[in-house]
């Protein structure tokens, strides 16, 4: 699919009809107290892809891969979306996304940047919540009324594409 941003339909879509959001309890929230470790910790940073440290936590709290990190609020990383390909622990001021459609690296990196768009509307006085989740919309390329997960896919494998001929053109 070789078409442009510009040459695909758009439409809403509840944020929640494609994605559940962790609402489990335990999430780390006394991080000063963890141990050095293997194990990225992702916080509501607004730089790094929200990894604040390496710690040691119990397996119970370790998240798994190939999901999306959104910021509830934090260091003016509120709104701020990050693709997470590896196992990880998540501070209390995360939403961890789990997709509810055949998600793949390169569908959700293209659905990241839609929703770092909310970095303009959360901040440390308008947190993201879960009641917020419920009802936020995302406008997504559409085909016969459903997200084009497949044009997302393709539009940023050509990216990547497109990012390794420059760095190889250098």
């Amino acid at each position: 699919d070789f078409r442009n941003l510009d040459e695909v339909e758009w439409d809403e879509y509840l944020i929640s009809d494609y994605f559940d959001v962790n609402k489990e309890k335990g999430n780390e929230s006394n991080m000063d107290s963890l141990l050095p470790g293997d194990t990225p910790l992702i916080s509501a940073k607004k730089i790094n892809n929200g990894l604040k440290d390496f710690v040691t936590t119990l397996p119970r709290k370790i998240k798994s891969s190939n999901v999306i990190t959104w910021n509830k609020d934090g260091d003016g990383g509120a709104g701020l979306a990050y693709y997470q390909e590896f196992k990880f622990a998540v501070d209390s001021h995360v939403f961890v996304l789990y997709a509810k459609f055949p998600a793949n690296k390169y569908n959700q990196l293209f659905i990241v940047t839609l929703l770092s768009k909310y970095k303009e509307i959360f901040n440390h006085g308008r947190a993201n919540s879960l009641s917020r989740f419920k009802v936020e919309k995302i406008k997504l390329p559409t085909k016969d009324n459903q997200p084009d997960f497949d044009f997302m896919e393709q539009y940023m494998k050509r990216m990547e594409n497109q990012a390794i001929q420059k760095v190889g053109m250098n």
